[in-house]
Parts: C-alpha cells; structure tokens; sequence
C-alpha cells in the first residue's frame, strides 16, 4: 500500500522518488521492485527486465529510442 511505502522510506531514511501506480504495474505486467520497462513515444514497451539495470545500459536504450 502507499502507507507501507511512505513508512518504509520514513524508517530506511530514503531520499529516493518512488511511485505507486497500481494500474501502470497491472498494465505492464511488473513483479518485483528491480523491474524496469522503457515505454517508447507510440506507448510500446522498448524494454523491459526484472532484475537490476545498469546506468550505462539504460542510458544506451534511451539514446536509442531518442
């Protein structure tokens, strides 16, 4: 819930942007909290993985689709 989150980042000290948009993560499937999908300008998703993604390869896939 938005609460748990809010309390999580309170009591962890986070600094962090987070969002909590259950359509959005029913919408594109995501499962865990490392998820990653890149939605491109016709709203397709352009990549997507469920495990920790790197800066340099994000920045690699945008550059791409820019």
């Amino acid at each position: 819930s938005l609460q748990e989150l809010r309390r999580f980042k309170t009591d962890f000290g986070g600094d962090w942007y987070f969002g909590f948009y259950p359509d959005f993560i029913n919408q594109y499937g995501i499962r865990s909290l490392d998820s990653t999908v890149i939605i491109d300008k016709k709203g397709n998703v352009a990549y997507r993985d469920d495990t920790i993604t790197t800066t340099e390869k994000l920045d690699g896939l945008i550059q791409e689709l820019l």
